[in-house]
């Protein structure tokens, strides 16, 4: 193990969706539109008054795409396509000028013109122009707008384009990164930035205890045992880290009962289902009886953190493995070994052994009067070429079992390393754990209410039977309003 400098607690436990979910993952959805299939004009009242200032800012990154009443615009004889996204672009910068020269190399018909705006921003900036017909021809939807976004008739429906395309080969596709861009059945874009949930193991750490790394097919008591026996809480030591102890953990209670947060097609709250409250007792037990977990009475030593080497097995994104590759330098560079490390599935539940997936997706405009040329674009982004650029930016995952991309995605790592994890992320994750989770649209006022749940019990340590049940009603009660206002659209909308 070795201590770097700039603890990673603070980053670790707030788990930021790194590549696959932005970090405003909380914020609320947009307005509703009118119900006649295309988004109404204004999107909420609150971007109304954003019009303005969103249109005076993008016409310095481009000029106004088409609309229903312009043609396309041309430079010379190529014709000019549109893209929006977020990010740093300071960061993306090279990675979208090598898309955009290889797509123009490869369509030379078109101009490509990317603008990459701040995560904080992109929501308020993309429904603003979306409202007022300045859309781009392509844009990056965020799974847990996709649901609202389809329902309010914002996206276009692309299941024609993909069922004609000759560059998306669903068999070329992980399954369950098709799925990312579906919703009922129907496509509404192009796959995107796909990634899941794993459980990094700490192999050095098992050994200085003695445990074997588990198989794949473990189980919570396995963790249970590893964690116990892994942790020396007075050397900064932990065997695990509480997933849910800051409002995580949609996985582990879909594990323990078979079910998210909500069943009977999202419209009934189950969080106070025994199972729940079994998974919740879990880490009660893990965090406070076995101490194996740090927590508001024994925390985290600083610099001694799941990425330092401290924890013997976190959860995180695969595309951690880049900022451990960081880490590993910056140990080399000092002259340290860095610890060795493993990945492995979610241990397996009482009702089921998945890991969280999640995946964005290139969307076009309902709106778009010229679908046919926005979609050459977004089919060639999540297409193999465009995931060949990707792959050597080390940007965003293949979407399928390549092994081509895949080598060039995973250079950075050792070649021992490099193949280990390939086998378990050809040959396991994505073929037979990773879950894709679709979003509701009550989501974020869920997502709140368990968070508060979570505080209760392991900050205020609180019963779970009675903060689950209070957390029920109040999700209940949620669900309730949301059927009154679909009852009522002419009062709430």
């Amino acid at each position: 193990m070795v201590s770097l400098p700039g603890s990673r607690n603070s980053y670790l436990r707030l788990r930021p969706r790194r590549h696959s979910l932005p970090p405003d993952r909380h914020s609320s959805h947009p307005g509703r539109s009118s119900r006649s299939g295309r988004p109404s004009v204004k999107i909420g009242t609150a971007i109304s008054i954003l019009v303005l200032a969103a249109t005076a800012w993008w016409g310095t990154a481009w000029a106004a795409p088409a609309t229903a009443a312009t043609s396309a615009p041309k430079t010379g004889s190529r014709t000019v396509i549109t893209i929006a996204t977020y990010g740093d672009i300071t960061v993306a910068k090279d990675a979208w000028d090598d898309i955009k020269a290889t797509f123009e190399a490869q369509h030379p018909e078109y101009e490509l013109r990317y603008t990459i705006i701040p995560y904080s921003d992109y929501i308020t900036k993309l429904t603003t122009l979306l409202a007022t017909d300045q859309a781009p021809d392509v844009f990056q939807t965020w799974a847990q707008y996709k649901p609202r976004w389809v329902s309010d008739g914002i996206l276009l429906d692309v299941t024609d384009f993909v069922a004609k395309s000759k560059v998306l080969r669903p068999t070329e596709f992980f399954p369950v990164a098709l799925e990312c861009a579906k919703f009922n059945g129907r496509f509404y874009g192009t796959p995107h930035d796909f990634n899941s949930e794993v459980y990094y193991f700490n192999v050095d750490l098992a050994d200085e205890a003695g445990v074997p790394v588990p198989d794949n097919d473990w189980t919570i008591r396995d963790l249970e045992t590893v964690a116990t026996k892994i942790s020396r809480p007075d050397k900064g030591v932990f065997g695990t880290s509480n997933p849910i102890y800051w409002g995580g953990g949609l996985q582990w209670v879909y594990n323990f009962s078979g079910h998210y947060w909500l069943t009977d097609n999202n419209q009934r709250a189950t969080v106070a289902d025994p199972k729940v409250i079994d998974m919740v007792k879990y880490w009660e037990r893990l965090t406070y009886d076995l101490r194996v977990t740090p927590s508001s009475l024994l925390p985290m030593q600083p610099g001694k953190d799941e990425f330092a080497g401290y924890v013997g097995a976190w959860l995180g994104w695969v595309a951690y493995m880049d900022q451990l590759s960081q880490f590993e330098q910056k140990a080399q560079a000092a002259g340290h070994k860095f610890w060795n490390w493993t990945m492995l599935p979610y241990p397996a539940g009482p009702a089921a052994q998945r890991n969280f997936a999640q995946g964005h997706m290139w969307s076009i405009s309902a709106r778009n009067p010229h679908p046919e040329r926005a979609f050459v674009l977004a089919e060639w982004l999540s297409g193999y070429e465009g995931q060949k650029v990707w792959a050597k930016h080390h940007a965003f995952q293949p979407l399928g079992p390549n092994q081509e991309l895949w080598s060039i995605y995973l250079g950075f790592l050792p070649q021992s390393k490099r193949q280990q994890v390939a086998a378990f992320l050809l040959g396991s994750l994505y073929a037979k754990y990773a879950l894709n989770f679709t979003y509701w649209p009550t989501y974020p006022e869920m997502q709140d209410i368990w968070t508060r749940a979570m505080s209760d019990v392991f900050a205020s340590r609180k019963s779970p039977d009675t903060v689950l049940a209070n957390a029920n009603r109040l999700m209940d009660a949620v669900l309730a309003r949301q059927q009154q206002q679909k009852a009522s659209p002419e009062k709430n909308g």
